[in-house]
């Protein structure tokens, strides 16, 4: 590693924080070693993001937050990434999927489906016949693209990491 590479891990041991996994790069980005090691962090994804859901997170380097909306997979933010820290490929845009926390209102007895409403891929599905159904993700469905997330009133839904 050279002096003046990026180490976000180092960074926020430096100011006492305990960062909490890698952060959740724009979709189609590189292994994280390699998207730090590509992205010159020039914001050129971030400002042309039509949906507004890509930010820059620590060290300037864009993150998508999902609570800003949902990431239509337009491939807006590959076609202007110049050092190509982003690049298409055949298969899922990110590794990541959604899941439902025990705050979901279904689990203590209110009927609410604005979750399954909102989901583009019909990842979300509601068992019938349940007086106040909890909502079951299917993790090969859901492209995590965030919808589900700004239409849940508890905030009972968060994306997370798949285990390769």
């Amino acid at each position: 590693m050279s002096a003046h590479a990026f180490n976000p891990a180092r960074r926020d041991l430096l100011r006492g924080r305990q960062r909490a996994g890698t952060p959740m790069r724009p979709p189609w980005a590189l292994e994280e070693p390699d998207f730090l090691a590509s992205c010159t962090r020039c914001g050129d994804c971030v400002r042309q993001c039509p949906e507004r859901v890509l930010i820059h997170g620590d060290g300037g380097f864009p993150e998508f937050s999902p609570g800003a909306g949902e990431c239509t997979f337009c491939r807006v933010c590959v076609d202007h990434c110049q050092p190509q820290a982003l690049r298409l490929h055949a298969g899922r845009p990110w590794a990541w999927h959604a899941e439902v926390s025990t705050q979901c209102l279904g689990r203590s007895g209110v009927v609410c489906q604005s979750c399954k409403d909102t989901c583009p891929s019909s990842a979300i599905s509601f068992a019938p016949g349940a007086a106040a159904p909890v909502p079951r993700i299917d993790a090969e469905q859901c492209n995590a693209c965030g919808a589900c997330l700004s239409s849940c009133p508890v905030q009972a839904i968060s994306l997370s990491r798949d285990v390769a």
